[in-house]
């Protein structure tokens, strides 16, 4: 599932530890996180919760 950067700085950081947009773009583009760029937003590619997993 695809997500905005900012939802997921949203869902995964607490207000006072949200990276930068910045690094999150970097972090996709190194390979830390999964993501990809479609025209020109980014988005983080997440797992959604699955309880039987």
């Amino acid at each position: 599932m695809l997500i905005t950067i900012s939802e997921y700085r949203k869902k995964h950081f607490s207000e006072k530890s949200k990276p930068d947009a910045r690094t999150v773009r970097k972090w996709i583009n190194q390979g830390k996180i999964k993501g990809k760029k479609i025209d020109k937003t980014y988005y983080v590619e997440v797992q959604p919760f699955n309880p039987q997993a």
